[in-house]
């Protein structure tokens, strides 16, 4: 059975290292020693890019379909909560703004 997930990255601030979550990935069942390639493929996906140089380059037979499709799932949730959170604040932006004046 699956635990729940974050991906996280290593921020140094004033204050120390700290951990920023990049996005929630629920709960997954993949083997912990396929997290970092789910990890490369989320970087990939997220940045655009084709293969990132850091990282060894992953050919589809080495990306087991589990991890295929948690990044999918991943991808789809991060795209999805960052549409609501947009739209939250346009809606928030759009509010009529009501000013309370005394009349002495």
């Amino acid at each position: 059975m699956g635990r729940y997930r974050i991906l996280v990255e290593s921020v140094r601030t004033s204050k120390g290292p700290r951990q920023r979550t990049i996005m929630q990935l629920g709960k997954i069942s993949i083997p912990r020693d396929q997290w970092p390639i789910l990890a490369g493929v989320l970087e990939q996906d997220l940045s655009g890019q084709a293969a990132l140089p850091a990282l060894p380059a992953f050919e589809d037979n080495l990306i087991t379909l589990t991890v295929r499709k948690t990044a999918e799932r991943a991808i789809t949730h991060y795209c999805f909560s960052q549409y609501r959170k947009a739209e939250s604040k346009q809606r928030k932006e759009q509010r009529p703004q009501f000013i309370l004046s005394a009349f002495f």
